[in-house]
């Protein structure tokens, strides 16, 4: 399975896009143990990579994944479900979200249409069982 993992902008937290001194490594994990179950993975820092909406839609068109997942702290979870209902006008993909938000929040995060599933806490076994689910084409996950 062709998955897209996205670290959201942080420009509505500083004003302006700055690039991160390090990696997204939450989602270079999740990307790692994807990886080893045999998934292609695409990692997208919007940050980092420059990307704005129009961009990404033609990089998004281009790696055609079969599943999105996205991080979100609560001071990107506004960036990440506007990206997500962006996503959604492109292609009805499933999309999957975590990171600290989800995992304080969830009730709240899943408020979101555009989002199908999300994780809680460390998501490394979690997201494998998901993919694998999802791949199987039984899964057995729903909304709360």
């Amino acid at each position: 399975m062709k998955i897209l993992l996205i670290n959201p902008s942080q420009k509505n937290v500083y004003g302006y896009s700055i690039k991160p001194s390090y990696p997204p490594l939450g989602l270079l994990y999740i990307a790692s143990c994807l990886e080893k179950e045999g998934h292609i993975i695409t990692v997208l820092d919007f940050d980092n990579d420059n990307m704005n909406p129009e961009s990404f839609k033609d990089f998004f068109l281009k790696i055609k994944p079969d599943l999105v997942g996205l991080t979100a702290t609560t001071s990107t979870i506004l960036n990440a479900q506007k990206l997500t209902r962006e996503i959604k006008k492109i292609d009805k993909i499933l999309i999957v979200i975590g990171g600290i938000h989800a995992t304080i929040a969830p009730r709240d995060t899943l408020k979101e249409d555009s989002i199908d599933f999300l994780v809680i806490g460390e998501g490394e076994r979690t997201i494998v069982e998901l993919v694998n689910e999802i791949q199987n084409k039984k899964p057995n996950f729903h909304k709360m």
